[in-house]
């Protein structure tokens, strides 16, 4: 199967560091009044943490990091089904440091689940394993990276990363200049390293930058077709560039994704994989002693 991009499968160890410091000041959990005023020890607590619905679970390595001095063993794995009342994880670890991490981990595993989630219902309704349902740049600021990896962990495959990765000529770039045949000819001749993908509208568009460039195309997004508009024109890609790799977007749901499963596709991406996935119920239960 064709690949535009690296994928983003596992997280940093120095990056989730870095991310996890910053979430702990922003939360200030080292400063946490109601559990320093609570504690009169700091002995070593049993935990579960706990499915509360049905899920696709992904956040593996932040329980291992966060808990990485502590005892920890994980029942679920990355991409495992979970359903109510499974015990994703048993942790053994201080009472304080379980209180004031708590939120910090459920956040990130409930947003995460969530994600991986509503990607693997994309990826039953399109039904065809040649066509990969990739995600975009259309993440919460800051958490792009974690969000990248839960698409993965749900079976997707991820866009660019950055604007730095890779081109992307669209309608507000053409707009802005007189000669956007030449601008993506330009582009291909300045920097032959990096992939060269354009986003076309419809058919005429489409015919008019063929004609009018002779690099080559790494890609291209057909933006908000119906099933008829994008077979004609991947129908002309195929045979202008027959390695590219062609994308359609737009308007796209889980209602709607199977009256494209049987054109000749790449990749379907998906914006509402990110911004609209819901965060899925996951508590942490302290056992009594």
């Amino acid at each position: 199967m064709k690949q535009l991009y690296e994928q983003h499968k596992t997280l940093d160890k120095n990056f989730l560091i870095k991310k996890i410091d910053e979430f702990i000041l922003e939360d200030k959990a080292n400063n946490d009044i109601t559990t320093k005023h609570l504690t009169q020890n700091n002995d070593k607590r049993l935990a579960y943490i706990v499915c509360e619905e049905a899920m696709i679970f992904a956040g593996e390595q932040i329980l291992k990091h966060i808990f990485e001095n502590d005892k920890c063993e994980i029942y679920k794995q990355d991409g495992k089904k979970c359903e109510s009342g499974d015990i994703i994880a048993e942790v053994q670890a201080p009472q304080e440091y379980l209180l004031t991490r708590e939120r910090i981990v459920l956040n990130l595993l409930q947003r995460l689940s969530g994600i991986a989630t509503l990607t693997a219902q994309y990826i039953t309704a399109v039904n065809n394993d040649e066509i990969k349902i990739l995600d975009t740049r259309k993440t919460t600021p800051g958490l792009r990276a974690f969000e990248k990896y839960a698409v993965t962990v749900g079976g997707g495959y991820n866009h660019r990363m950055d604007l730095e990765m890779g081109s992307m000529f669209k309608d507000n770039h053409f707009i802005l200049s007189t000669q956007f045949t030449n601008l993506i000819q330009t582009f291909s001749e300045q920097h032959p390293n990096k992939k060269l993908q354009i986003e076309v509208d419809d058919y005429k568009q489409l015919t008019s930058i063929c004609s009018n460039i002779s690099c080559k195309l790494d890609a291209v997004l057909l933006d908000n077709m119906n099933p008829d508009e994008a077979r004609q024109c991947i129908n002309l890609i195929r045979k202008t560039y027959p390695s590219c790799f062609i994308e359609l977007s737009g308007g796209i749901n889980l209602n709607t994704i199977g009256n494209f499963k049987s054109l000749d596709l790449d990749g379907i991406s998906i914006g509402a994989l990110t911004h609209q996935a819901q965060s899925k119920n996951i508590k942490l239960e302290i056992q009594k002693i």
